[in-house]
């Protein structure tokens, strides 16, 4: 059986062992760097908390809830994955943090949500409403040949790459302009702004103006790389 390791110090973690439960992984989660070794068969770096601005050469102006020791955890088991040429899935904060990673920087506050975002609930979390809205994907991506070059994603975050870091391409993003998704040019690489392991497909969903995400093929691509 795939085993994925989880590197976060997020006590709340389900989500994403739920997913790849359902897709028939296992998992480990990675709390200490002492427990990065050995390598499982690909990475997943969670969303959680902002990162903290002095590891993109910025002083903190609206980052919030910042943990540098699981920031150089990640960092550290980033670097170790990448270098082995293992699967790396980096979601929300992940994102974040390939893109640090590679030499990028982020925008702390971008103080809006796109124009066209619609409050619709959600599949995972149908007792609560998430934020949902339109974004457009880079002909010839991962991302393209799962979902189209039109995709409706979840929204729940104030910060935004900036700067791309080296060797990633921009492959998806909100009409504002607003990186929703990187991939690497030659590794097993990919960074998603939304939230996949909170996305089954909704049908006959007639107040959306597109097609939901329907996250777990964004894993299965993920796990497909192993």
């Amino acid at each position: 059986m795939k085993q994925i390791a989880i590197v976060s110090l997020q006590q709340n973690l389900s989500s994403y062992t739920n997913m790849l439960t359902a897709l028939h992984c296992s998992f480990r989660i990675i709390r200490c760097t002492d427990s990065l070794s050995p390598l499982s068969d690909g990475l997943l770096l969670p969303g959680s908390r902002d990162c903290t601005p002095q590891l993109y050469g910025q002083k903190n102006n609206s980052s919030r809830s910042l943990c540098l020791e699981e920031d150089l955890l990640q960092l550290s088991a980033f670097d170790r994955y990448c270098h082995a040429g293992r699967p790396i899935l980096g979601i929300g904060k992940g994102m974040h943090l390939i893109n640090i990673a590679a030499g990028g920087s982020l925008r702390q506050h971008i103080g809006h949500y796109p124009h066209d975002a619609v409050r619709i609930c959600s599949p995972l979390r149908t007792e609560s409403f998430e934020r949902f809205h339109e974004t457009s994907i880079s002909e010839g991506s991962m991302l393209e040949a799962l979902y189209g070059t039109s995709l409706l994603v979840n929204s729940s975050h104030h910060q935004a790459l900036d700067r791309i870091g080296s060797r990633l391409d921009c492959v998806q993003s909100a009409f504002d302009g607003c990186p929703e998704a990187v991939q690497h040019r030659s590794l097993p690489i990919l960074g998603v702004q939304w939230h996949p392991e909170r996305l089954l497909p909704i049908k006959d969903k007639t107040d959306c103006p597109s097609p939901l995400a329907d996250g777990s093929l964004l894993f299965r691509l993920f796990l497909a790389f192993i």
